[in-house]
């Protein structure tokens, strides 16, 4: 499926005259679009081609082929950490490339610090238990961090960079659920939580939890909680001033 981030990073640098090494252009470009999908089961054969390729290189190609897989894992880098949010991840990733291949010490050597980079670099996404797409669990991650502003399907697939029929036809199917729903529902856990600590006012609620107006907080809660705002509150309230324990909800 398209995807909607940003263009692909251009393909690494061409070898200099001088060497031998020719970068597997048809394989990177590959990992790099199963990778803005964020989908790691299908960029791994282009990556073992990649690696290979590399573990060939000669000595006289080795400082080309370094550099090729530097620059390589820098587009990815950028690629899936892209944006304010992955500012400090892209920061440290970077740091850590630089570190790690200003010590290559043969074609080994290179193809190992690749996949190790590689490796560190998508360790975040990776899928949860029962094969999750990490996709999820970063559109999960954004939605509780971002619950209160004003978001949508499009706001959390533009984050991720994905198209927002592609989020969500895997969202549904990994969750049981639209994003939408799931918005919906973290929202209101929040709004719950506020109205227990005794925020008064149900118009600051709604707003605190990324409602526009109250109509919409009134009815998307009434469809979840089966009950009105007011009576969910008072409910509390009775609660509270109840003594007895059997009362309690």
């Amino acid at each position: 499926m398209e995807s909607r981030r940003q263009p692909l990073p251009a393909a690494g640098p061409a070898p200099s005259a001088s060497s031998a090494f020719r970068y597997p252009a048809s394989s990177e470009r590959q990992l790099l679009e199963r990778l803005a999908l964020m989908d790691l089961d299908e960029a791994t054969p282009p990556l073992d081609e990649i690696s290979r390729c590399l573990e060939r290189a000669g000595r006289p190609d080795l400082k080309a082929a370094s550099l090729y897989a530097f620059e390589l894992l820098c587009g990815i880098n950028r690629l899936l950490w892209h944006g304010a949010s992955g500012e400090k991840r892209r920061n440290e990733n970077r740091t850590a490339l630089i570190a790690a291949f200003s010590r290559i010490a043969g074609a080994a050597n290179l193809r190992s610090r690749f996949r190790e980079e590689f490796d560190r670099i998508i360790a975040p996404l990776r899928g949860g238990a029962g094969g999750r797409h990490p996709a999820i669990a970063r559109a999960k991650a954004f939605i509780h961090e971002s619950y209160h502003l004003k978001i949508s399907l499009r706001e959390v697939a533009a984050h991720l960079g994905l198209s927002r029929t592609y989020l969500s036809s895997l969202f549904r199917r990994e969750c049981g659920l639209t994003l939408t729903e799931y918005i919906h529902r973290v929202r209101l856990q929040r709004a719950r939580e506020l109205m227990s600590s005794g925020v008064p006012a149900l118009s600051m609620v709604a707003a605190r939890v990324g409602y526009q107006n109250y109509r919409d907080f009134h009815r998307n809660f009434v469809r979840y909680q089966n009950a009105s705002p007011k009576k969910f509150k008072r409910e509390l309230e009775l609660a509270a001033d109840d003594p007895l324990p059997s009362r309690r909800r």
